[in-house]
C-alpha cells in the first residue's frame, strides 16, 4: 500500500516514534524503522500490558497493513476525541489524574511520559485514555519529570483558574490549541503574566547572587529578569569577572502531591442560567420520573431511527435524555453536549458510574463552534437530537432558523429529532411567556425543516412541544 493511501493525521507532526494515519475508518500508526525493535520491546513488556489492563492507553496489535517505508504498523483502539477547549472543570481533572497516573505506572518499571501535553488525551467514553506510545521512554534524569513542566502550564494552569472560577481566563487558554507554541521573541507560559493572576501557585523564585541565597518571592516578572541581565552584564564590566546572580525557579509541589491536591480539588460552580434545569425529573428522594414525552421520543427514535448506531445530543444539559437513550436504546455510541459547564460536570460525573463506555460528553456552543467543519466530523452521529433549544435560540437570541438548520445537518449522518415550541418562551409551570411575532408559528417551521430534511414524523408531545423527525435528502436520493 501506497503513503498516498492513507491519510496522516495533522497532529502527528512531532513524533519520532512513528505517525499516526487513517484508513477505511481505523486507526493506525507506521513505526519509523530505527524504533522497530524498541516498539516490539515496548508491546511485549509488563509496563505495557499493565497500562493496557487498567484501560489507561488504547487497545493495541500488530497490523498486517504493509505500508511503503514502513515495515512495522500498530492498529489502535478507536476513541472519541474531545479537544482541551471541550473539557469541563471535571474532564480536565481527570485527564490530569490519568496523565500523572500513566506517569506513576511508567516510573516503576524505570520509564516515564517525554511529553504531558493535552493533544495525547483522548476519551473511552468519560473515561481518559494517554493514546502516545511514543512518548514513553526510559527516565532520562533520576528524581526528575522530563515532562513536570509542560504538566504545569497545559493541565494545572487551566484547573487553578476553574477552581478560582476564573472561567473567562480558562476559556480563553484553552480555547485556543496553540497556546503553548513557540514565538519570537520567545517567551516561556510562566512569564507571560497569568501566574501573576493566580492566588495558589505551583512554585516560588529564589534570588542567589553567588550561589549566596538572597531572596524568595511568588512573583517573578519582566522587571526582575531585566533587572538580573543588567546586574550581570555592568558587573562584567566594571570588576572583569561574572557576576552569577541569577533566579531559580523552586517547585513547591512534587508529582505526589500534586497528584494529592487533584484529587482532593473541588469545583464550587458559579449558578449559572441552566443549573439544575433537570432537576424536575427526580423525585424528592432520587428516583427519576420519566415524562410521557419522554416516553414517546424513545418510542418515535426507536420506530423512525432503527437502524442508527450513535446519537448526538445538543444542549442536552445534564443528559437525562441521554441517559434514557443509553437504558433504552441499542445505541452504541451516545454523546452529550452543552454550553453549560456546571451541566456537563454534572453529566461527566454520572456517566462515569455507567458499567459500559458508550456515553461521552463535550463542553460545546453547537452554534458558536470553532473550527466548524473539524468539529462537525469529528461528532458527527446518525441521530442529531436538538430539545426544547429551538425557542431559545430563534426568540432570545435571534437566530435565523437557517443556521440552526445547517448545523443540525452538519452533525448529522442520516437523521435529525428536534421540538418547535409554538408558544415561544412559556412556561408549563406558570402558564406564561411573551407574546410570540406572527412568523413564528408552525407552518413557518416545517416549511423551513423541509427545505434541508426529508420529513419522516410529526407529533405534538405536549402544549408547547411538538417533535419534527426527519433524515437528509441525500438518503432519499441514495435509495431511489
Amino acid at each position: 500500500m501506497e503513503i498516498s493511501d492513507v491519510s496522516f493525521s495533522p497532529k502527528s507532526m512531532v513524533d519520532d516514534f512513528g505517525r499516526v494515519f487513517f484508513f477505511q475508518g481505523k486507526v493506525y500508526r507506521a513505526i519509523f524503522p530505527a524504533n522497530e525493535n524498541y516498539c516490539h520491546q515496548l508491546l511485549n513488556s509488563p509496563l505495557f500490558i499493565e497500562l493496557q489492563e487498567k484501560g489507561l492507553i488504547p487497545d493495541t496489535k500488530i497490523s498486517d497493513l504493509k505500508l511503503t517505508d514502513y515495515n512495522l504498523i500498530l492498529e489502535h483502539e478507536k476513541l472519541v476525541e474531545i479537544q482541551q477547549h471541550e473539557w469541563s472543570f471535571e474532564m480536565f481533572k481527570s485527564a490530569a489524574l490519568m496523565v500523572l497516573n500513566v506517569n506513576n505506572i511508567c516510573n516503576k518499571y524505570g520509564y516515564e511520559l517525554k511529553d504531558a501535553h493535552t493533544f495525547n488525551v483522548l476519551f473511552r467514553g468519560v473515561n481518559p485514555v494517554w493514546v502516545d506510545l511514543g512518548s514513553i521512554a526510559p527516565i532520562r534524569r533520576k528524581n526528575e519529570w522530563i515532562a513536570y513542566d509542560e504538566f504545569l502550564s497545559v493541565f494545572y494552569l487551566p484547573i487553578q483558574f476553574y477552581l478560582q472560577n476564573d472561567n473567562y481566563i480558562v476559556r480563553k487558554l484553552v480555547e485556543s490549541n496553540f497556546y503553548r507554541m513557540q514565538t519570537a521573541p520567545f517567551q516561556q507560559l510562566w512569564d507571560s503574566g497569568l501566574i501573576n493572576l493566580l492566588q495558589k501557585k505551583p512554585f516560588f523564585y529564589q534570588l542567589y547572587f553567588r550561589n549566596i541565597l538572597l531572596k524568595v518571592s511568588d512573583r517573578y516578572n519582566s522587571h526582575v529578569n531585566r533587572f538580573v541581565r543588567r546586574f550581570n552584564k555592568y558587573y562584567h564590566k566594571l570588576f572583569n569577572k561574572p557576576a552569577k546572580l541569577f533566579v531559580y525557579r523552586k517547585k513547591t509541589r512534587n508529582v505526589a502531591e500534586i497528584t494529592s491536591y487533584l484529587k482532593h480539588s473541588e469545583l464550587t460552580p458559579m449558578i449559572s442560567q441552566w443549573s439544575n434545569y433537570h432537576k424536575s425529573n427526580y423525585e424528592l428522594n432520587g428516583e427519576v420520573v420519566v415524562s410521557d414525552r419522554f416516553k414517546r421520543l424513545i418510542e418515535l427514535l426507536t420506530n423512525y431511527c432503527s437502524d442508527a448506531k450513535s446519537s448526538i445530543d445538543l444542549a442536552g444539559n445534564e443528559g437525562f435524555f441521554s441517559s434514557l437513550l443509553l437504558q433504552n436504546t441499542r445505541l452504541e455510541k451516545v454523546l452529550l453536549t452543552d454550553y453549560d459547564a456546571n451541566a456537563i460536570d454534572v453529566a461527566f460525573k454520572t456517566f462515569e458510574q455507567r458499567p459500559d463506555n458508550r456515553a461521552s460528553v463535550a463542553l460545546l456552543n453547537f452554534i458558536f463552534t470553532p473550527a466548524l467543519k473539524e468539529t462537525t466530523t469529528r461528532f458527527k452521529s446518525d441521530i442529531v437530537i436538538a430539545l426544547a433549544v429551538t425557542h431559545h435560540l430563534i426568540l432570545t437570541q435571534q437566530f435565523a432558523i437557517q443556521t440552526i438548520f445547517e448545523r443540525l445537518k452538519l452533525y448529522s449522518n442520516k437523521y435529525v429529532v428536534v421540538e418547535f415550541m409554538p408558544l415561544g418562551l412559556w412556561s408549563i409551570h406558570t402558564k406564561e411567556g411573551s407574546v410570540v411575532p406572527d412568523w413564528y408559528n408552525q407552518k413557518w417551521f416545517e416549511m423551513n425543516f423541509n427545505k434541508y430534511f426529508t420529513l419522516l414524523h410529526v407529533e405534538q408531545l405536549e402544549e408547547n412541544r411538538i417533535v419534527y423527525i426527519g433524515c437528509l435528502k441525500s438518503l432519499l436520493y441514495e435509495t431511489v
